[in-house]
């Protein structure tokens, strides 16, 4: 089982050529992830399941 925590840079399964950031977590064991769009648009997704994640390998 993996570990995701805050500040860490995950893939999300259903947008894999985006890299988000975890930016929350909460008492359910979800993440609050977000990105920056072309034009600096905030892309974020709130309650998001460990097991949409992926953790970034640099």
């Amino acid at each position: 089982m993996m570990h995701i925590k805050i500040g860490q840079q995950v893939k999300l399964a259903q947008f894999e050529h985006y890299i988000f950031t975890v930016t929350a977590t909460h008492q359910d064991g979800s993440f609050t992830v977000e990105t920056t769009l072309d034009g600096q648009q905030i892309l974020s997704y709130q309650n998001v399941a460990q097991e949409m994640l992926r953790p970034v390998i640099l």
